[in-house]
């Protein structure tokens, strides 16, 4: 039923969108009849035909099952500009001002019918319009809901006041106030249509679910809600028209209509009981009928009940209770999984959730416990109701033929034995061949017979095994171009007696290629005739992609270390055989076809200053048994010196005996020059940082020098603004030189050697407090929980926790109560620290630029700052491999968090 209404609510949004669309054609084109219907009286205006395309729109989008992001943001959108239009609208009314939005398409007549500013809207539609933009937002809004309905409806009750207003020729019906513009014709009957499709579209809840629902009371609803409406309203019109051409006197025509009135409402009143009498007849057929179903339920002897979703039966017949002991009631309150036989309750559960979704049950057989502890063997047969979502169960006892079978399968198992004694010779001979993954064959060409495992004939795509086989069935199935291989290695065997080949066949079920190994042997009588030929084919195709891979696998290791200038040596300690990889050959400028890896090649090529730190790192592993890294310089035969880094380590037997000594050795020049460049850089940075500091304060100190004599010898001299400029001076030389203080510790951060050692933060933050309390002038309540400890540098984490802790202080100085609050914990072994307060905070969409040099959210004259502060405790994070962000809301207090 439900979706009948929202088919009649997508027509009714194409209906509103097209009558918008035929309307903005009556102004392009200028055709009266499409502005007004009717000539004598108001136009729609081009605003009010916009606003009905846009609730057309909306309305429909919001009729489809499924909504595309897309469609979500056009369903916000357009009741938004609804809204928006609606309220400018009324404001222009209410203040009498014009914000250029009436007319900005079209022009209309100064002199238009009922109209008091060309082109604009009524303001009694701009309401409808604001109501109608509401009412679609909250549309599929549970909460709202209620809300919803009743603006929808408030749209309703205005677009048909409006609408008897024309009916009856009642100007103050009319959508008009005062003077101001009136709503036209189309405008209402679109409203109503707007309205009654916003309902339709969600009639489930509500005073809509009364009108939709299929029992009696919306049956009585849609019967006499259409009489209720319409007959007064047709009734009146007749009455007043009729009043109107002098065909009756006023006292006669209120008769009539009253009279008309009550005998309509009594025909409807007995039509509507007349079918609540054969609904109610209908009721009590169906009560009959559910009674001789309840005596034939309760008299079956099949064990039958209802059971809900939730677990639970909630009504079994008698021979339920007299099948397993237990009363109906403490059958149905107890979960029925908890009666199953706990092996049985992992498959019970399987088939629960298919019935869940929908799936018969048919023939499941499980074990119920009886009241007395034993169990019986019951036989399910069970179906889903997915309206009433009941579960229609029938079980059958069938513990006797349960006994019966096992008995049968007792007799069953020992003749199997006896047959598996009689077959175990083969039996073994076709497990060895079946564990090996062989097949095997043998044909006899005197009695032209052929005999093959069914693994041979599964090898070749048959799932039986065939009637017949022979070698031209064999050779159709090998490819074309490996068929005169295949062919040559039988010409051997007919003359040799035996033959072994590789070669490729096209499976019949599944048309792939698989690779075969086959290997046989050829029997000849006296005369030299071929008699008998037998064998085995092995599916060698596994084989043969893993031999493909690894040449793939090894040419791609190969460019990776060509790339990486890194290569790999293994030394065998059991057969002191040794291996190396090209680029280790490279790396040591030795040419791989002369030279024979060895431990004393390998020393031949180290730099003679570093071959005593090599071997004794060789030695360490040895002595050890652990694997070790070492740096070194490797002296070529060309003369050539290069930076080298290799990392060893060891296998070892079951007796922890070391059996293989393997590593990596990787050209590391370039890195090494880049690492003497950067320390050079840094060097020439700190000495520049030095030099600016230096170059920086020399002035500072000369600007506070002579601001304090001036103070000193011409203060009294100096008028107000003179004092003021000279406090500015001294101010601004003041942060110059916080500035370059901060700027200098920014610096000073990538090039500090980190000295980690745990920390009691506990201890950490009473020290930042206290310095907190000389320092800054502002003051703070500081609230400390019991924090963890870490394993970092002590100084640079002071640095951050004084950082944010005075930051905190000083944007919620300016509060009322102002509270900082310090605590953290311990998330799978990461601790997050976190400093929260209750001051300014600020807007999340600027949080990227909280940590930037010189990137500040408040100006000078709100906090003053350096906007480095930040920056640092970003940097410090980021150097003990932890991550800072922070949390804030304006007005609402912030939050900084980093982790360690």
């Amino acid at each position: 039923m439900n979706k009948q209404y929202r088919l009649i609510s997508k027509i009714l949004a194409i209906a509103i969108s097209s009558l918008g669309i035929i309307v903005l054609i009556g102004w392009l084109l200028n055709i009266s009849v499409l502005k007004s219907v009717i000539p004598s009286v108001v136009s729609m205006k081009v605003n009010t035909a916009l606003c009905f395309i846009f609730s057309g729109f909306t309305l429909w989008i919001l009729n489809e099952e499924r909504l595309s992001s897309f469609k979500k943001i056009g369903s916000i959108i357009f009741p938004s500009i609804m809204i928006l239009i609606g309220l400018l609208t009324f404001n222009e009314y209410l203040f009498e001002i014009n914000y250029g939005i009436d007319e900005f398409l079209f022009k209309e007549e100064t002199a238009a019918i009922a109209t008091s500013h060309p082109g604009r809207m009524a303001p009694i539609t701009a309401i409808s319009f604001v109501l109608s933009g509401i009412s679609l937002l909250l549309l599929y809004k549970n909460k709202a809901f209620q809300m919803f309905q009743l603006l929808s409806l408030l749209v309703f009750v205005l677009a048909l006041l409006t609408l008897i207003g024309y009916a009856y020729a009642v100007n103050d019906f009319q959508g008009g106030i005062v003077s101001f513009t009136k709503m036209a014709i189309h405008t209402s009957i679109a409203f109503i249509f707007l309205s009654v499709g916003m309902l339709f579209s969600n009639s489930e809840k509500g005073i809509m679910y009364i009108f939709t629902n299929d029992g009696i009371a919306g049956i009585t609803t849609r019967k006499l809600l259409p009489f209720i409406i319409f007959t007064p309203l047709i009734l009146g019109w007749l009455r007043l028209i009729g009043q109107q051409a002098g065909y009756y006197s006023t006292e006669f025509g209120v008769a009539l209509f009253t009279f008309i009135t009550i005998l309509i409402f009594v025909v409807v009143v007995f039509g509507i009981s007349g079918t609540l009498l054969s609904i109610d007849k209908k009721r009590k057929e169906a009560e009959e009928q559910l009674n001789e179903y309840r005596h034939f339920f309760n008299i079956n002897h099949d064990l039958c009940g209802i059971a809900n979703m939730e677990g639970y039966f909630e009504f079994i017949n008698a021979n339920f209770t007299e099948t397993l002991g237990y009363t109906e009631k403490e059958f149905c309150e107890t979960p029925f999984i908890e009666l199953i036989h706990p092996y049985d309750i992992p498959v019970a559960v399987q088939e629960y959730e298919k019935l869940k979704l929908g799936a018969l049950v048919i023939n499941f057989v499980n074990r119920y416990r009886k009241k007395d502890g034993s169990y019986i063997y019951l036989d399910w047969n069970a179906t889903p109701n997915p309206v009433t979502q009941k579960l229609y169960c029938v079980a059958r006892d069938i513990t006797n033929r349960k006994k019966t079978e096992e008995q049968l399968l007792v007799a069953n198992k020992e003749l199997e034995n006896y047959i598996l004694q009689l077959a175990e010779s083969e039996e073994k001979f076709r497990v060895v061949l079946d564990s090996a993954h062989i097949g095997a064959w043998d044909l006899n060409l005197v009695k032209d017979t052929a005999w093959r495992s069914l693994l041979h004939d599964q090898i070749f795509g048959y799932e039986n095994l065939l009637p017949e086989w022979g070698y031209d069935i064999f050779i159709k199935h090998v490819i074309p171009e490996d068929r005169d291989y295949v062919e040559k290695r039988f010409e051997e065997a007919y003359s040799h007696g035996k033959f072994s080949l590789e070669c490729r066949i096209k499976r019949v079920n599944d048309n792939t290629i698989r690779w075969i190994s086959a290997e046989g042997l050829a029997y000849k009588n006296e005369e030299g005739e071929l008699t008998k030929m037998m064998g085995i084919v092995i599916d060698i195709t596994d084989r043969k992609n893993s031999e493909h891979e690894l040449e793939f696998i090894t040419a791609k290791l190969k460019e990776a270390q060509a790339l990486a200038k890194m290569g790999n040596w293994d030394s065998n300690l059991v057969t002191n055989t040794d291996a190396w990889s090209d680029e280790a050959f490279k790396i040591l400028g030795l040419d791989q076809n002369t030279t024979i890896p060895s431990p004393d090649t390998y020393f031949s090529c180290i730099h003679p200053n570093d071959l005593a730190f090599v071997k004794e790192k060789v030695n360490e592993v040895f002595t050890t048994l652990k694997g070790n890294t070492y740096d070194y310089r490797i002296k070529r035969k060309d003369g050539t010196i290069i930076h080298a880094f290799s990392q060893s380590n060891m296998d070892f037997d079951e007796n922890n005996n070391p059996t293989r000594f393997f590593g990596t050795i990787q050209d590391i020049t370039e890195i090494k020059n880049a690492e003497e460049k950067l320390i050079e850089i840094n060097k020439e940075l700190e000495s520049f940082s030095y030099s600016i500091s230096h170059d920086l304060r020399a002035p500072l100190r000369a600007i506070n020098g002579y601001a304090q004599i001036l103070n000193e010898d011409y203060g009294q001299r100096l008028d107000q603004e003179g004092m003021r400029i000279l406090t500015t001076i001294t101010s601004n030389a003041t942060k110059m030189g916080t500035l370059i203080d901060d700027l200098l510790a920014f610096s000073r951060l990538g090039r500090k050697e980190m000295q980690k050692t745990e920390v009691d933060m506990n201890q950490l933050i009473k020290s930042v407090i206290n310095e907190t309390n000389k320092s800054i002038v502002y003051k703070a309540k500081i609230n400390t929980t019991s924090l963890h400890n870490v394993k970092a540098d002590y100084n640079l984490l002071h640095q951050v926790m004084f950082n944010l802790v005075s930051n905190a202080i000083k944007y919620s100085s300016k509060g009322e109560n102002p509270i900082v609050t310090i605590s953290s914990e311990d998330q799978n072994g990461e601790i997050i620290f976190s400093v929260n307060d209750n001051g300014v905070g600020f807007d999340m969409q600027y949080s990227d630029k909280l940590f930037g040099v010189f990137q500040r959210l408040h100006t000078d004259e709100e906090f003053e700052g350096t906007g480095v502060g930040l920056a640092i405790v970003q940097r410090i994070i980021t150097k003990l491999g932890g991550k800072v962000w922070a949390e804030g809301i304006v007005d609402n207090g912030a939050t900084f968090y980093f982790s360690l």
